[in-house]
């Protein structure tokens, strides 16, 4: 994971203090489809001892807000979907944690979880 250092420390500490953080485990949004998770979501919540809740965002128009068409008097109509939490087996590596969350996250955002080409190419 890039910039382990203080930030992790931080998001550790924060999340230990009974806080939330909100992150795409892919590493943005993307259209269409869930790409394959990057690891700071598991590391996370790993060293902090804590469980990942998914979180999906519905959209009442299937494409969902394109950032040039958006208008802060034109608010699109969403859904947030929040899943069971799912804790991490103890030594659980980040890559088995995305295994069991990432088709979580997808059935809160109502669409599946299959990695595009490229994704797998990367993995």
């Amino acid at each position: 994971m890039r910039g382990r250092g203080s930030a992790v420390d931080a998001g550790v500490a924060h999340l230990r203090r009974s806080g939330m953080i909100w992150l795409a485990p892919e590493g943005g949004s993307f259209r269409g489809h869930l790409r394959r998770p990057r690891s700071g979501a598991a590391v996370l919540a790993a060293q902090a001892g804590v469980p990942i809740v998914p979180l999906g965002i519905r959209y009442a128009t299937e494409a969902g807000p394109r950032l040039r068409d958006w208008r802060p008097w034109r608010r699109p109509e969403v859904t947030v979907v929040i899943g069971e939490a799912l804790a991490l087996a103890p030594g659980e590596a980040p890559e088995a944690a995305a295994a069991r969350y990432m088709p979580a996250l997808a059935a809160c955002a109502g669409t599946v979880y299959a990695p595009a080409a490229e994704d797998l190419a990367t993995a």
